[in-house]
């Protein structure tokens, strides 16, 4: 759609400005992920490895106009993803739309919370707020709650 105004960066996000390691998903490509995080059980193995440029959210921000929504869907490196987001988080507040790994589940409520956000279980239609961050996370600034 030409009335988007989307940005397609060929890099990958994390807690760093900086060049990293990839891993290649031997099935599946959307289950591919970098080095420094998790992954997935879904990657079959790994299929070969390349060096990718990274960003922090932030970085990106200084950069770009600031977005009012953010999805994150990056196989394990959520956690990451925040970190590197704490200006984003703190003073251009967007809402977030988030995939949590469950080794994540508690630091990314713990980061969530800390800036005043409000949870919400995206993959159950309701407006009732939950405690811990679930696998499809809905965050909103506490001053945009439902």
């Amino acid at each position: 759609n030409c009335n988007l105004n989307i940005d397609i960066l060929p890099m990958a996000i994390s807690d760093s400005v900086d060049i990293t390691h990839f891993h290649i998903a031997q099935r599946g490509r959307a289950t591919s992920y970098l080095a420094s995080s998790t992954g997935s059980s879904q990657t079959g193995g790994i299929r070969e490895t390349q060096l990718v440029p990274c960003a922090t959210l932030d970085w990106i921000a200084e950069r770009y106009e600031l977005p009012n929504f953010v999805k994150i869907d990056i196989e394990g490196a959520e956690l990451l993803a925040l970190n590197g987001a704490q200006h984003l988080l703190s003073k251009a507040r967007p809402s977030f739309l988030i995939e949590v790994s469950s080794e994540n589940q508690y630091s990314i409520t713990n980061i969530l919370l800390e800036h005043d956000y409000v949870l919400y279980n995206a993959s159950n239609v309701s407006a009732k707020q939950i405690a811990l961050a679930s696998f499809n996370t809905l965050a909103f600034p506490k001053e945009e709650a439902l």
